[in-house]
């Protein structure tokens, strides 16, 4: 007890003397104020905990040291207010301002700790609040919070520091409950009821666990929310201030106006209800509150279910609704990027507020942008490319993904989860999974470098290090004899009839103690259920028959996968896979059907493993999506062609159903995480039946996939399109692709659009090397409008023709078919430098179809005109691909500036072609 209250004395007396330091110091930043504060909290809530678990204190004890430390969280709680103030442009309020902004005791942002909130159940002022059991039971007052203020996010809790242990005095405390559980009460809004402001509705109080972390909580600048009607969002700032005094009001009101209006506006407007301040602001002294993201899923979860419901109802209002939820969220990014990109201009650095400020305002709007726009597509409509990839440009994200390099994540990794905010703040909470040590330094943001296996210098792992127990394997005969029949050969592994080794001939310290020695026999499948092992080799799995596995390895292998199959066997490619050519082809070609019938598909992986199965949903499948299983070429038929798909978490299973069941889609860091993982689910794939899946969803799905041998690629995904894998094993790599294209037949016209090197062959210049496209435009997932034939591919296009013309670069076209010309700047989008010459000849672009104000990715084309009859098959034009182009409309204005000298060519004819494109 005595130490205890000697390191609580010397944690306040330091503190103590930091808050004069500070205080002495007029200039002091407020994030260093904030970060100080938040320090002092925690030394005292650790101490608190400390006596409550190590010495079984009473509850006074806990409420004694929190009074005692309180004086001095309110003096630094001062100071943090009385800095804030001095922000260039910033003024106490006066009295002639409404009291909600200088009275604590009717400030809405107080509500969000209980205090004066009129919703009924959330008033904490009275001591008195039921328990469980309904009984009234005595409750100290709420304290307030510290807030979270890093601009380096380094405060940045580990996600095993879950939100609920934000509230540490809120806790319960009952008898036989442990003081951690937070679970019964994890937000301070017990009642669900709905508010009226007026004659608006308000949005449900929040009932349940806080949104996962997208965005650090960030300074709330006072502006105007509460007490005005709900509003569309380009009314939002004329509903509070007149356009005239607008242009008058100071940079510092106008920086307040314009974060109010691009969040508080901005959600009110989609979701059509009033969200009160107390939703999203955390109040830490008088006139002082933080922006924080906690309630946002409560909030997209009720717009959910109303636009669902009005679906039901009333159609026309329904699609009505969401319109308005496309062209709102097109307004606030288009003022987003303004702030972006155009810094002179930007509101926030305006008013005077420090860089990292504006970063981490700017990071929270980008946060809040991204999470309406990914809600919007449960809606029906898809919005726009631009609108899902231009909410985190420029440096909005950049923290983070500093944050994650210096902890140690894969380069790539972190440039694939840059892809969402969302999900890129959420892995600033969690530490990366490193292989046995193996760090990432070699790794760039194209490609994880440990994943990349050199089989020539590959080697396997046992259980734990300094083991060197014998290597076992099936015999080689049986296993080829299988594949010679059409049989899948599988293992089960047994003890021994002679078992007289003597025990030390095993030195594995873990296994084996007892002298046992282990037989792998092989049997087929037609009457033996199996477990189908989905692995990659950089896990230390990878071998062939002829080698075997460590029999440590193979005994662990064992005894997982007959926790789910018993008495079963198991097939895994170390042991089933020979060297021998032909066996490996006829391997290769019954893969499909392997992991067709087995029982059930278990994916082993290091990084899966280092999680707990008990961990939070949303870091479990962050495992998943940032694993190197999800990363690799092969195991993606393993996990769409499984009749249940298994993963092994460090203390137990679960499947894949389990996890998108247990996921919550008004989450955004949930929904973004499952969209990755339903990728695999068999159900969600686009016909996945005897047909195949579509060409569409293959590309998507490898888009950030990789292998160590670019040729095995077409022999990877051979199942999933339902073609055959052993006869496209027959032949050379450089005629996979072709006899794949032809096979299929039914492809997506847009797969002429795909980026990477094209085959150098007359009828399939058009198509790509490899699917692996990784950065290029996805093409349509369902949309099976073209077929490729030995000559070319028949689709349809819209086209620009034009008189023969060779190019350099860019060029302009002009449309003059209407009385208003349009105009097209086309770029050429080729990567590959071996493909780009001084110049080319063309007389027309292809592409889907001009989207205005948008990129559209299209393909400089050849049409021979001079001879009729061979440019003409049937109703089709006959036309050579060239290469590929970007083509985007620009106003004649802007022509000036961006053509630089570029030709500008006249078309001919616009509209739709039928072609055959060679």
């Amino acid at each position: 007890m005595g130490f205890l209250w000697s390191t609580y004395s010397a944690a306040k007396v330091v503190c103590e003397i930091l808050w004069g330091i500070l205080w002495s110091r007029y200039g002091t930043p407020t994030g260093f104020l904030c970060s100080t504060y938040s320090a002092a909290k925690s030394v005292c809530e650790i101490l608190c905990r400390v006596a409550w678990y190590g010495c079984g204190m009473p509850m006074a004890f806990l409420w004694s040291t929190y009074s005692a430390s309180k004086c001095m969280y309110e003096n630094l709680q001062g100071a943090m207010r009385s800095h804030y103030d001095r922000l260039p442009g910033r003024k106490r309020p006066e009295a002639s301002v409404p009291p909600e902004l200088d009275e604590p005791q009717e400030s809405p942002s107080a509500a969000a700790n209980g205090e004066g909130c009129d919703v009924p159940g959330l008033d904490s002022t009275t001591p008195e609040c039921a328990d469980d059991a309904g009984v009234a039971r005595s409750s100290p007052p709420r304290p307030t919070l510290a807030p979270v203020v890093d601009h380096e996010i380094g405060g940045t809790p580990h996600l095993s520091q879950s939100k609920e242990q934000a509230y540490p005095f809120e806790i319960e405390i009952t008898k036989g409950k442990d003081v951690g559980d937070t679970s019964s009460n994890v937000i301070p809004h017990k009642t669900e009821a709905r508010l009226n402001i007026g004659s608006d509705t308000v949005c449900p109080v929040p009932t349940s666990k806080p949104t996962n972390f997208i965005t650090l909580e960030v300074p709330w600048l006072n502006g105007k929310h509460d007490g005005y009607r709900l509003s569309s969002f380009l009314g939002y700032e004329e509903l509070r201030y007149s356009r005239a005094h607008l242009d008058e009001v100071p940079f510092a009101e106008r920086a307040a106006l314009h974060q109010s209006h691009l969040t508080f506006g901005l959600i009110e407007a989609v979701t059509q209800q009033k969200i009160p301040e107390c939703y999203l602001l955390r109040r830490v002294a008088p006139g002082m509150s933080f922006l924080t993201t906690d309630n946002l899923r409560h909030i997209l979860r009720d717009w959910i279910n109303r636009i669902h419901k009005l679906e039901h109802t009333d159609v026309h209002a329904h699609s009505q609704w969401i319109e308005s939820v496309h062209e709102t969220l097109s307004i606030a990014l288009d003022l987003f990027l303004l702030e972006t990109q155009s810094s002179p201009k930007s509101v926030f650095n305006k008013s005077g507020l420090s860089q990292p400020d504006v970063d981490s305002i700017l990071c929270m709007i980008a946060g809040i942008i991204e999470a309406l726009v990914m809600t919007s597509s449960h809606f029906g409509r898809q919005p726009p490319d631009a609108i899902w990839s231009r909410a985190f440009v420029g440096p909005v994200a950049e923290r983070y993904r500093t944050k994650l390099a210096r902890r140690g994540w894969c380069p790539f990794t972190i440039h694939m989860l840059s892809t969402k905010l969302c999900t890129l703040g959420f892995a600033t909470t969690c530490q990366p999974s490193i292989r046995r040590g193996v760090g990432h330094r070699q790794c760039t943001r194209d490609a994880c470098v440990i994943n990349t296996i050199d089989t020539t210098k590959y080697s396997n792992s046992h259980i734990e290090p300094g083991c060197s127990c014998p290597y076992l394997k099936p015999s080689v005969d049986e296993v080829i004899g299988h594949l010679s029949n059409g049989s899948i050969p599988v293992i089960t592994v047994r003890v021994s009839p002679n078992n007289a080794i003597p025990v030390n001939s095993c030195l594995c310290p873990r296994h084996f103690r007892d002298g046992t020695v282990l037989d792998a026999i092989c049997t087929s499948t037609i009457d033996t259920p199996y477990v189908a092992i989905s692995h990659v080799w950089a896990d230390g799995l990878g071998s062939t028959t002829e080698v075997g596995l460590p029999t440590c390895q193979l005994r662990w292998v064992t005894s997982t996968a007959r926790r789910l199959v018993p008495g079963g066997a198991i097939w895994l490619d170390g042991l089933c896979v020979p060297k021998e050519k032909e066996s490996r082809k006829r391997a290769i070609g019954l893969m499909g059907k392997t992991y067709r019938d087995a029982a059930v598909v278990l994916v082993l992986d290091s990084g899966i493993q280092s999680c707990s199965v008990k961990a939070p949903i949303a870091e479990r499948l962050l495992r998943i999506v940032t694993s190197g299983w999800m990363q690799r070429l092969w195991t993606l038929q393993e996990a769409v062609l499984a009749r249940r798909i298994v993963f092994q978490f460090a203390d137990g299973f679960t499947d894949i159903q389990t996890l998108v069941s247990e996921a919550d889609f008004a989450d955004p860091v949930e929904w973004t995480l499952i969209s990755g993982v339903g990728l695999l689910v068999k159900e969600y794939v686009e016909n996945s039946n005897s047909n195949g899946c579509g060409i569409g969803y293959v590309v998507r799905s490898l888009h950030w996939r990789s292998t160590s041998k670019l040729e095995d690629e077409t022999l990877a995904i051979a199942s999933l399109l339902n073609v055959s894998a052993y006869e496209l094993v027959q032949l050379s790599p450089e005629e996979r692709m072709e006899r794949l294209l032809l096979m299929v037949k039914n492809v997506q016209s847009n797969i002429a659009f795909l980026g990477g090197q094209k085959l150098d062959k007359p009828g399939f210049r058009w198509a790509t090397k490899s699917f692996i496209t990784r950065g290029e435009k996805q093409i349509a997932v369902r949309q099976r409008d073209a077929i490729c034939t030995a000559e070319g591919l028949h689709a349809t296009f819209f086209s620009f023709a034009f008189e023969t013309t060779s190019f350099k670069k860019r060029w302009i076209i002009r449309d003059t078919s209407k009385s208003d010309p349009k105009y097209f700047h086309v770029n050429d989008v080729t990567k590959f430098k071996e493909q780009i010459t001084t110049a080319f000849s063309c007389n027309a672009i292809i592409f889907e179809f001009p989207q205005v104000g948008l990129v559209n990715v299209g393909a400089a084309v050849l049409f021979d005109r001079d001879n009729n009859n061979a440019a003409v098959e049937g109703s089709r034009l006959k036309c050579i691909y060239v290469r590929r182009l970007r083509i985007t409309q620009i106003d004649e204005g802007s022509i000036a500036s961006d053509a630089g000298g570029d030709q500008i060519i006249d078309i001919r004819s616009a509209g739709m072609v039928t072609v055959c494109l060679s």
